[in-house]
């Protein structure tokens, strides 16, 4: 089934009894690295339990065609976070 990116720009959740995992894609204006006006910067994650299983693959070729089809970004950009994912005491994940 196709996923509808076109109500929510940052997040899409993958469900089946539950979440299982989330693609989206950050602008200009909410991305967190330095990319161009008209580009996006695209990320995902699945659960552990879901890895091998084709879901990021099948989601990312559909992401990717909508944002160069639909929303004709010039540039589409990636990052990677490396480290454990903690939760700050005031509830903010981040990254060390």
């Amino acid at each position: 089934m196709p996923l509808d990116f076109s109500t929510r720009a940052t997040t899409e959740s993958c469900l089946i009894d539950e979440a299982i995992g989330c693609i989206g894609y950050y602008t200009h204006e909410t991305s967190n690295i330095p990319i161009g006006e008209n580009d996006c910067e695209v990320g995902y994650w699945v659960g552990k339990t879901y890895w091998n299983r084709g879901i990021c693959t099948e989601a990312l070729k559909q992401m990717l065609d909508y944002c160069i089809n639909e929303k004709h970004f010039e540039n589409i950009w990636a990052d990677h976070f490396t480290g454990i994912l903690h939760r700050e005491s005031h509830g903010e994940m981040r990254f060390h």
